[in-house]
């Protein structure tokens, strides 16, 4: 197993274990924002996140669609991974 197909595998693995990760966001002032908020992921690695129109990262979202993502598995184990990307709003009717 060469050196990416063992990074792929162990990405595959911790975010299978990972139940909860920090969105940061930032305003139209360009205030920072972290929120701990629990997600899904598709076979894709497209990541979905429930977000309450009354949250200060939906607002941000709504100004500013460029997020950072930061996965943290439990303290012990101390491995972190980074994604940075734009978001895209998903309307879902009820």
């Amino acid at each position: 197993m060469n050196q990416l197909e063992k990074a792929t595998a162990e990405y595959q693995q911790f975010t299978q274990e990972i139940q909860s990760i920090i969105i940061s966001t930032v305003n139209n002032q360009g205030m920072p924002n972290g929120s701990y908020t629990p997600f899904v992921m598709d076979e894709l690695k497209n990541i979905y996140i429930y977000v309450s129109g009354l949250s200060t990262h939906t607002q941000n979202l709504n100004i500013n669609p460029r997020v950072s993502v930061l996965f943290i598995e439990d303290e012990a184990k101390t491995h972190k991974y980074l994604l940075v990307g734009d978001s895209v709003m998903i309307v879902a009717r009820v």
